[in-house]
Formats: C-alpha cells, sequence, structure tokens
C-alpha cells in the first residue's frame, strides 16, 4: 500500500513536467522585401521605395511593416 502510494505522489508530480513539453515550432523564413505586391498595384519603383522607408523605419524603430497585396482573398 506504501508502495502504491509513492509511486501516485511520485507521477502526480512528474505529470506536469510531461504536459509542458513542446515541438520546436519551425521559424518562417525571412521575406526577401518588406513589399510583396502579388496583385500588381504598385509599379516597381514605387515597391522599391516603399521597402526603402520601410526598411529605414525598422532600423529606426525596431517595428517590422510588411505591405502585402492579393489578387483575391479567397472569400
Amino acid at each position: 500500500m506504501k508502495k502504491t502510494y509513492i509511486i501516485s505522489i511520485c507521477l502526480l508530480i512528474m505529470l506536469p513536467l510531461w504536459s509542458m513539453a513542446q515541438d520546436k515550432l519551425p521559424v518562417p523564413a525571412t521575406p526577401g522585401s518588406w513589399v510583396n505586391d502579388y496583385a500588381g498595384v504598385f509599379s516597381s519603383g514605387e515597391v522599391s521605395a516603399l521597402d526603402q522607408k520601410l526598411n529605414e523605419f525598422e532600423y529606426r524603430s525596431s517595428t517590422q511593416i510588411f505591405v502585402i497585396t492579393l489578387d483575391d482573398n479567397g472569400g
């Protein structure tokens, strides 16, 4: 009886440790540009200018802003 009690206590103590284990999440690939114009809204010059401004903003503030245009959102 005492052995069963000790085993039960050990399992209750160790059970939360197993539940806290997590798989490593994959890190998303770094995009090549701050601006991704899939809908063709911007000209190449506008994309370059906006990309440069967003790059400078990220450098000054460490805040990342991405601009993505989509042709269709699937909804």
